[in-house]
């Protein structure tokens, strides 16, 4: 005998014993939720120092693509902001560096940097992994 409850989910009370569980409700038809090549985009904020005057700062950039970035010294007021004229990655080296058009002298600073990416199955930056327990966990 079936019955269906308010929300016109049907239930079952008349399974035989040991019959397999009900599958799980499948999602409404329209968009795949899943995205698909699991892309972000995301800012990251690096606090630094800056030891001798420099006119450009190389940062590591395993599979990252910077669209943007600036450096700062933190003072809204009287600091400076610059944007880099230039944003070179170097894949081989998974290396980007950020190219000023004026020196950067030395003391604190942070540097914002913009990128788009994806997640990857590589295990570093930020990644995708599958796992299987091959044992029940302990308690």
């Amino acid at each position: 005998m079936s019955a269906s409850t308010t929300d016109d989910t049907p239930t079952d009370d008349t399974r035989p014993t040991g019959s397999p569980p009900r599958p799980a409700p499948r999602l409404p038809a329209g968009p795949d939720p899943r995205p698909p090549a699991a892309t972000f985009a995301g800012d990251v904020e690096i606090d630094l120092t800056v030891d001798r005057p420099v006119t450009s700062i190389t940062l590591n950039a395993a599979e990252l693509e910077i669209t943007s970035a600036e450096l700062n010294d933190g003072d809204p007021d009287s600091g400076y902001a610059l944007a880099p004229t230039s944003i070179d990655l170097d894949p081989d080296e998974e290396r980007v560096t950020l190219v000023f058009a004026g020196t950067i002298d030395p003391g604190p600073a942070r540097c914002t940097c913009r990128s788009p990416a994806s997640s990857t199955t590589k295990l570093h930056g930020f990644y995708r992994s599958t796992f299987t327990a091959t044992t029940a966990p302990s308690t």
